[in-house]
């Protein structure tokens, strides 16, 4: 007679089934699960995982102490702080010097929400003084105004704090700067994209995520993200639609290029006037120009090399001669300044016309660049 297979083998096989589909981004199963402020903040003093089970409106910031480390699944639920106008500490979420918070969301389209915060004293989506890694999920609708903060919007990352931007959104927030996120002198920021490897079934599934910020404004400067001290950037996240500037860099910070940058929307830049370098090591990982991820919010602003090799992104706005660049191979080759532009145009038709370099700018594989310094009317036409 057939044996019948014991009740435990097929307890086995259905968790081994279960666990096959767990959405990405999933939390273990050990998450404490928390559908009210009560066991929010109670397991936020524990520390771990936690998984929100439902909409939760919230009577006061929650606060990540010192020392303690937690990972919060949103799970497609909405965190609200309910404000409407800023009053001091009106973050939906603290974390103190010492602290560690990871943000998550299981679901599949950053359905989880962050909302209603309105600090006026800087962070109205969340305050971070420790160490905050922002892997999915939205940020919106908050924001952070009055005459003695309003920095962050979304996040305010204060002196000494780290940022990891890994995916999600964080899409219209509002304040006096950095409409979508400050990064205070002092505070380092990092985005890249995530790489997050799943088992379903006997296959390995890969997904990766890059940050969205977006549709952010700032009554003053950084829309986007005011970058007022270290900041990294590779991958392909989207840093776009910021209204007239997506990130202000005052003078004297750069942004890090971690790697090879492969967005293809445009991040806005705003800088104080003048020549400023903006980037540190671009050249090590980017051979195309920098003006294929890169614009400036000044129309007379000139972005190019500081060297055909090893170059950084610079900003300038000073330069009177016209200037020639040769790109080869997406990649920049030669540079000339020329008092008369008509020297330049000369130039520019010699290398154009033996057919090594096209002119035009459609696949930007090889280019001959012409750019006209503010002497171009005291030197005539061409």
């Amino acid at each position: 007679m057939e044996r019948k297979p014991k009740p435990i083998y097929l307890l086995l096989l259905a968790l081994i089934l279960i666990a096959g589909v767990v959405p990405f981004g999933a939390v273990s199963a050990s998450a404490a699960n928390a559908g009210s402020e009560t066991a929010l903040v109670s397991g936020i003093a524990k520390g771990g995982n936690i998984k929100l089970t439902k909409d939760i409106s919230l009577t006061a910031g929650l606060r990540i102490p010192e020392g303690t480390t937690v990972t919060l699944d949103l799970n497609g639920k909405k965190l609200d702080r309910g404000l409407t106008g800023c009053v001091e500490n009106g973050s939906v979420i603290i974390i103190e010097a010492g602290a560690e918070l990871t943000v998550i969301d299981s679901t599949d389209y950053n359905a989880g929400v962050i909302t209603g915060g309105a600090s006026s004293d800087g962070g109205g989506g969340i305050y971070n003084l420790g160490t905050l890694v922002f892997n999915g999920g939205t940020i919106e609708n908050n924001k952070s105004l009055g005459e003695t903060g309003g920095c962050g919007g979304g996040i305010y990352n204060g002196p000494g704090a780290s940022l990891t931007l890994h995916g999600g959104f964080i899409s219209e927030n509002e304040a006096v700067n950095g409409g979508g996120i400050y990064n205070a002198e002092g505070g380092n920021v990092i985005i890249e994209r995530n790489v997050n490897v799943k088992k379903v079934g006997i296959d390995s599934v890969e997904k990766i995520t890059n940050v969205t910020v977006t549709g952010n404004k700032a009554e003053n400067l950084g829309n986007g993200i005011y970058n007022d001290s270290g900041m990294s950037l590779c991958d392909a996240a989207v840093i776009n639609g910021n209204g007239d500037h997506d990130i202000f860099i005052p003078r004297g910070n750069l942004i890090r290029i971690a790697g090879e940058l492969t967005f293809t929307k445009k991040i806005r830049i705003k800088t104080p006037g003048g020549n400023n370098i903006i980037t540190e090591d671009y050249s090590l990982y980017n051979s195309k120009k920098p003006s294929s991820f890169f614009t400036s919010a000044d129309s007379s602003t000139v972005i190019r090399l500081t060297s055909a090799e090893n170059g950084e992104v610079l900003f300038a706005n000073e330069m009177k001669n016209t200037l020639l660049e040769v790109y080869e191979n997406k990649k920049l080759v030669k540079r000339e300044e020329f008092e008369n532009p008509a020297d330049a145009w000369s130039k520019a038709m010699s290398f154009a016309g033996d057919n090594t370099y096209e002119s035009g700018f459609s696949n930007e594989e090889s280019v001959v660049e012409i750019t006209l310094g503010s002497d171009f009317a005291a030197s005539g036409s061409l």
